[in-house]
């Protein structure tokens, strides 16, 4: 396949992505990829001046970008993050949960908070993004 056949395969012109973890590795890269196809993309992390690099170089690129602060483990953070979201980008159609920990740690040493935090993150957070953005797709 060339190239062009290829873009025009995956071209998401007119879509809105939401983009956990967006202010860096694989959300960011995500964040990055989505946009070169032609999506509108939300980029996420708790720190909003995490963000602002992912969301120069997403604009450097030519992509439109929002960048969000949201808190996955907090439910009324996400709820508000898609609502934001739906307001200013008109609706989400591509939800790509990048967010996560990890604690390295052998199991046996692992203190409960750490668990409980992992699972937070990784589980919660990306339970309650799939319910909000879901209610909205």
């Amino acid at each position: 396949m060339e190239p062009d056949e290829i873009r025009r395969l995956f071209d998401l012109s007119g879509k809105v992505a939401v983009v956990t973890g967006g202010s860096g590795g694989l959300g960011k890269a995500a964040a990055l990829a989505l946009a070169s196809f032609g999506a509108s993309v939300v980029i996420t992390a708790r720190r909003l001046e995490a963000l602002q690099e992912a969301a120069e170089d997403i604009a450097r690129a030519g992509g439109r970008v929002l960048p969000v602060s949201c808190d996955i483990t907090d439910e009324r953070s996400v709820q508000a993050m898609v609502r934001r979201t739906v307001e200013e980008m008109g609706g989400v159609d591509i939800l790509l949960t990048a967010a996560g920990i990890a604690k390295r740690s052998p199991a046996e040493e692992m203190a409960l908070e750490d668990w409980e935090q992992v699972l937070a993150t990784n589980v919660k957070g990306t339970f309650l993004c799939c319910q909000a953005a879901g209610r909205e797709m």
